[in-house]
Protein backbone atom coordinates (compact mmCIF):
# COMPACT_ATOMS: atom_id res chain seq x y z
CA UNK A 1 0.00 0.00 0.00
CA UNK A 2 2.68 2.30 0.84
CA UNK A 3 4.35 2.37 -2.56
CA UNK A 4 0.76 2.20 -4.16
CA UNK A 5 0.67 5.59 -2.26
CA UNK A 6 4.28 6.90 -3.16
CA UNK A 7 3.48 6.24 -6.78
CA UNK A 8 0.35 7.71 -7.28
CA UNK A 9 1.83 11.14 -4.79
CA UNK A 10 5.59 11.55 -5.55
CA UNK A 11 5.70 14.75 -4.71
CA UNK A 12 3.84 14.44 -1.62
CA UNK A 13 4.00 13.33 2.09
CA UNK A 14 1.23 10.52 2.42
CA UNK A 15 0.22 8.60 5.56
CA UNK A 16 -0.70 5.46 5.49
CA UNK A 17 -3.15 3.82 7.81
CA UNK A 18 -3.57 0.10 7.64
CA UNK A 19 -5.22 -1.86 10.29
CA UNK A 20 -3.05 -4.07 11.92
CA UNK A 21 -5.93 -6.98 12.61
CA UNK A 22 -8.34 -8.19 10.20
CA UNK A 23 -10.86 -7.96 13.07
CA UNK A 24 -10.44 -4.19 13.58
CA UNK A 25 -13.28 -2.36 11.92
CA UNK A 26 -15.74 -5.25 13.44
CA UNK A 27 -14.24 -4.15 16.94
CA UNK A 28 -14.48 -0.42 15.98
CA UNK A 29 -18.19 -0.81 14.31
CA UNK A 30 -18.78 -2.19 18.04
CA UNK A 31 -18.29 1.59 19.57
CA UNK A 32 -14.37 0.82 20.66
CA UNK A 33 -12.01 3.89 19.21
CA UNK A 34 -9.50 1.85 16.90
CA UNK A 35 -8.99 3.47 14.27
CA UNK A 36 -10.71 6.34 13.30
CA UNK A 37 -9.43 8.42 16.77
CA UNK A 38 -6.13 7.70 15.72
CA UNK A 39 -6.62 8.63 11.93
CA UNK A 40 -7.95 12.19 13.16
CA UNK A 41 -5.39 13.18 15.61
CA UNK A 42 -2.97 12.49 12.93
CA UNK A 43 -3.26 15.58 11.08
CA UNK A 44 -2.32 18.01 13.68
CA UNK A 45 0.28 16.02 14.87
CA UNK A 46 1.83 15.89 11.09
CA UNK A 47 0.84 19.77 10.99
CA UNK A 48 2.90 20.22 13.61
CA UNK A 49 6.68 17.86 12.98
CA UNK A 50 5.89 19.22 9.49
CA UNK A 51 6.12 22.97 10.36
CA UNK A 52 9.04 22.02 12.62
CA UNK A 53 10.93 20.45 9.82
CA UNK A 54 9.91 23.83 7.50
CA UNK A 55 11.61 25.80 10.21
CA UNK A 56 14.65 24.25 10.86
CA UNK A 57 15.24 23.91 6.89
CA UNK A 58 15.06 27.67 6.97
CA UNK A 59 17.32 28.26 9.44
Amino acid sequence: MAEEAAAQYPNDIVAVIVAAADYALYVESKGYDVISGPCSELNAILSKYIQIAIEELRA
